[in-house]
């Protein structure tokens, strides 16, 4: 096993290991891949199946999402709604299709870069499936930036609202909360659940919506505060 990365000062003090750790869609993958698939090409089906108008199906399908919500493991899980949509066998022409709407931000592989320079440690800690991130990760060659890559819905049956969730990341890493870093855009999963166990934890707002010391506006900023900069 390889050893993990630590930080020297110019004096070649020991400083700290640092673990950074990324939620993928919307963080470093933007959602056009998902709109299309969650709120476009499924209703298409559903309604050429039911008989019904976009609009109508549209409406239905994005009602039992939010029945379902993003607390559940459900929610993340193409072949679920599949099946409650009653299109079974649809799923890899689907896939096949939009898979090439992948598109990461921007700022994803220049933060990658600056942070796999200085010696982080590179992880990434999502709710998508694997089945899911196998192919967000060949996007731009995004996965060669990782060696650990974590699917809370598939490789631990939950999602990031528990914070054993996180726990279970910090032991599979061989850390202690402290030593990692986490940037994700959403509030609860990926600011306020990590940060409750110690993990210093960073929320995305790429809208710019909203302020504070945690907050960040992108990935560059991200890196910045990562490396003391």
């Amino acid at each position: 096993m390889p050893a993990r990365p630590i930080f020297y000062s110019q004096s070649r003090r020991i400083l700290a290991l640092k673990v950074v750790s990324f939620d993928l869609d919307d963080t470093l993958a933007d959602k056009n891949f998902d709109d299309a698939l969650w709120h476009r090409e499924i209703p298409k089906l559903y309604a050429a199946k039911r008989g019904l108008p976009f609009e109508e199906a549209l409406a239905f399908c994005e009602a039992a999402y939010d029945a379902e919500s993003d607390k559940s493991i459900h929610w993340y899980d193409i072949n679920y709604w599949l099946g409650e949509f009653g299109l079974v066998g649809e799923k890899q022409k689907l896939i096949a299709e939009l898979r090439p709407l992948v598109r990461l931000f921007p700022d994803a592989l220049p933060c990658l870069a600056r942070l796999e320079a200085a010696g982080c440690r590179l992880a990434i800690v999502s709710n998508a499936t694997r089945e899911f991130m196998a192919f967000k990760l060949e996007a731009d060659g995004l996965g060669s930036h990782f060696g650990d890559v974590f699917s809370m819905t598939s490789d631990f049956k939950i999602v990031k609202k528990d914070a054993a969730a996180f726990l279970g990341i910090c032991g599979r890493l061989n850390a202690q909360p402290s030593q990692v870093w986490h940037v994700g855009d959403h509030y609860k999963f990926d600011y306020e659940v990590p940060r409750s166990v110690g993990i210093n934890a960073f929320y995305l707002d790429r809208k710019k919506e909203k302020k504070g010391e945690f907050v960040v506006h992108d990935l560059n900023e991200f890196a910045d505060r990562v490396l003391g900069c």
